[in-house]
């Protein structure tokens, strides 16, 4: 695991976290694309060299394209995607993609990925992932939404129940960093809670919560009745 972030295969036996193969032994696609230069390719001239990705859970994974002899063998990198079995980033090659990374974790107390640091928001990484085209809207107010998954619905769209605005300052730095937080099925988020678990370097400048009356469950609603008799 390269600085428990990026877990590389090896080659032969006993690999920590296993042992870089053929993409076509994982997809079942013969050919796949590579959406940022609409060229397509071969699964059988990919190779595996991240296993999943540990940031997100999820199976994307990082390959070298062997689509043709390179000088020093400095075959260009590609993340497929999970979502569509698509290469949906390129970088020139393995040295450049252990600088992005490197340059994104040396001075950094957090784990960031690759990925994570080419695309910093999850929109940005959501919209790549699943390769789907949003609108100036989406881009300007993140309230349009264009996935299946029910939870993105609440994410993007109009689905969520409560909504928090939420502002923290770097007392080291002062930057601010913004965030909007979305729930449902009764979720709620409290000021006093979310402060206690912040880290002591950092302080919560804003916190706005916004309901959505439309979605508001039963038992939201049931829980905030009691929550004010109790006084909280």
């Amino acid at each position: 695991m390269l600085l428990d972030s990026e877990p590389v295969g090896g080659v032969g036996e006993g690999c920590p976290c296993g042992e870089i193969f053929l993409a076509s032994k994982q997809i079942n696609k013969s050919i796949i694309e590579i959406t940022p230069i609409k060229e397509t390719i071969s699964t059988d001239k990919l190779i595996v060299f991240s296993l999943y990705d540990a940031m997100d859970a999820s199976n994307n994974c990082w390959v070298f394209i062997c689509d043709k002899e390179y000088p020093d063998n400095e075959y260009r990198v590609g993340l497929i995607s999970q979502s569509t079995k698509n290469i949906v980033v390129v970088v020139d090659n393995f040295e450049e993609w252990l600088t992005v990374f490197w340059k994104a974790n040396k001075d950094s107390e957090e784990i960031i990925s690759v990925f994570h640091s080419i695309y910093p928001t999850w929109e940005e990484r959501e919209i790549l992932l699943s390769c789907k085209k949003v609108d100036e809207d989406f881009l300007k107010l993140g309230n349009k939404y264009l996935f299946d998954n029910k939870y993105y619905e609440v994410i993007y769209g109009e689905a969520w129940e409560g909504k928090y605005q939420i502002e923290i300052q770097n007392l080291k730095t002062n930057e601010i960093t913004k965030t909007v937080l979305p729930t449902t099925n009764g979720g709620r988020l409290y000021r006093e809670e979310f402060e206690k678990n912040i880290p002591k370097d950092y302080k919560l400048v804003k916190f706005i919560e916004h309901i959505n009356e439309k979605n508001i469950s039963k038992w939201f609603s049931l829980r905030d009745i009691l929550n004010t008799e109790q006084g909280e």
